[in-house]
């Protein structure tokens, strides 16, 4: 498996995110898709509830994010940079975000809007082939 997030935090051998992702895919059974995990990690500073130890009462400070904290939508840019190395590998995305459905929904448009290449390859935006459910392109009717 293929985490985009977890390669920048794990890393030892510093390899880089194509070199990667092609070689865990060259892993996977004949006929059968891979599996990528994309997340963008956490980046705003986060409230706290926290105990004043000096009043012991209950206080809101902020904290900085957790690097390896899972962001509330996807950035559509680094996602777009992501697919870019990817070009021409041939897997699915599963997105990994907190505000889930959410999340898919705003990429969805955010692509269409700044990304119109990397929209077709997941069937949207203008000239993109309709997909079934299945990922194929769905037969055009007359």
């Amino acid at each position: 498996m293929f985490d985009h997030q977890h390669h920048w935090c794990w890393n030892p051998e510093g390899l880089g995110v194509r070199e990667a992702l092609a070689g865990i895919l060259a892993t996977w059974p004949a006929g059968e898709v891979a599996k990528v995990h994309y997340s963008s990690p956490r980046t705003e500073l986060r409230e706290q509830v926290v105990v004043d130890k000096a009043t012991g009462r209950k206080v809101k400070r902020l904290v900085p994010p957790v690097s390896t904290g899972h962001a509330d939508y996807v950035n559509a840019f680094e996602f777009s940079m992501f697919m870019g190395l990817a070009e021409g590998l041939d897997f699915d995305v599963m997105l990994e975000a907190k505000a889930k459905d959410l999340a898919l929904f705003r990429l969805r448009g955010d692509l269409e809007r700044y990304a119109p290449g990397v929209a077709r390859r997941f069937g949207l935006g203008a000239g993109a082939s309709p997909m079934e459910a299945d990922g194929e392109p769905a037969a055009e009717s007359d």
